[in-house]
């Protein structure tokens, strides 16, 4: 069984609502050598994840976009990373005693004519490359297995964001360009982790409020300006997706400055990444028994939760612990085990219909 109707007709719609946007700007259309994936393409490539055991720190770096790195206390144990998938790297962390606050330092390094941004559940506030900067998460230890203190993480205070915005486009012709990484803290099964990821891979563009609004996207005035945020990123792209849903007042704060800096293109030299899901088939066995095909919209491995498009078009919340291995085992019960699923990967998914209508995945597992 291949892509349903369904989904084909709703992946066709969003298509189509693009190209038509794009043929009233005289843009070239995805894919062609115009498109975002062509010229933002090597800079991807060149991101990397890399971690020193003997610093205790892990680091992200970016041909373009510039460098972060992460260095945790002395009084701590760093454990061997493990990248989950291109954009996540987790790393276990052995704390000694039951400390009430877990610290680490920041080290930001921007590229040529990139500017820093950072947010802690804030506006975004901005920064000089070679910034160092100590951060503190509150820790809070619970009872857990025969009566063993389990640490847990505190919600609105175990992430750091820190935004990359490329200036002038100085590295692909991309001006506006920018990259959202996040330092945060997860415990998982009991363990306490380390988690360096990259959330978002978007451009910065100017439009109009009725252009917003005909093409559903989310835009902040500024002065004269309408300034709006579309992916570079085909994992960033899923449907429905909005910059300022899940990113909130970090969002709207981050394209206010960076409109105001004149870090953003009109919308009529924007060309938007296309959502790529994979089509793979899902075992016969496992649909007459009752499970669905689905495609991860998005899964942020660190807070746990993401969203699934079902092949009727609808989407699901998925939970960490639903997932599952092809053998039908949690995954999260594993030891030192970071449990996510892939943006755009084909899953198998059951699920039940909450009250209120919308759908909450019971198992998510590989096909």
């Amino acid at each position: 069984m291949r892509i349903s109707d369904e989904v084909r007709r709703k992946m066709q719609q969003l298509e189509s609502r693009l190209l038509k946007q794009q043929e009233r700007r005289g843009e070239g259309q995805p894919g062609d050598s115009s498109g975002c994936e062509e010229l933002f393409g090597s800079p991807v490539d060149q991101q990397v994840f890399v971690q020193d055991r003997l610093k205790k720190q892990v680091t992200w770096k970016s041909q373009l976009f510039g460098e972060l790195q992460v260095a945790v206390e002395e009084s701590y144990g760093l454990g061997n990373s493990q990248q989950v998938d291109r954009f996540t790297l987790v790393a276990p962390i052995f704390l000694s005693g039951n400390p009430e606050q877990f610290d680490f330092n920041l080290t930001i390094l921007g590229g040529k004519k990139v500017k820093v941004f950072t947010s802690q559940n804030s506006p975004v506030v901005e920064r000089v490359s070679g910034d160092e900067i100590k951060v503190s998460f509150p820790v809070e230890w619970r009872d857990g297995h025969r009566g063993q203190k389990m640490p847990s993480t505190v919600q609105g205070f175990r992430d750091i964001d820190v935004l990359f915005l490329d200036t002038d486009g100085n590295g692909d012709g991309r001006k506006g360009a920018f990259i959202q990484v996040e330092v945060s803290i997860a415990t998982r099964n009991g363990q306490f982790w380390l988690c360096l990821q990259q959330v978002f891979a978007g451009q910065v563009v100017s439009t109009t409020e009725a252009r917003a609004k005909e093409v559903e996207l989310t835009a902040v005035r500024v002065g004269n300006h309408y300034g709006a945020a579309v992916p570079l990123f085909s994992e960033n792209a899923y449907p429905g997706m909005n910059f300022f849903g899940p990113f909130g007042y970090l969002a709207q704060s981050f394209v206010m400055a960076a409109i105001e800096c004149g870090a953003y293109v009109p919308n009529s030299r924007c060309v938007v990444a296309k959502w790529r899901p994979e089509d793979r088939e899902i075992p016969e066995a496992l649909r007459a028994s009752g499970w669905t095909r689905a495609w991860v919209s998005w899964f942020n491995p660190v807070v746990g939760f993401g969203f699934l498009f079902c092949e009727d078009g609808l989407s699901c919340l998925a939970h960490f612990k639903q997932i599952e291995d092809y053998a039908g085992r949690p995954v999260w019960r594993g030891a030192l085990v970071f449990p996510n699923v892939t943006p755009m990967r084909a899953v198998a998914v059951k699920y039940e219909t909450q009250p209120d209508g919308k759908r909450k995945a019971t198992a998510v597992r590989p096909i």
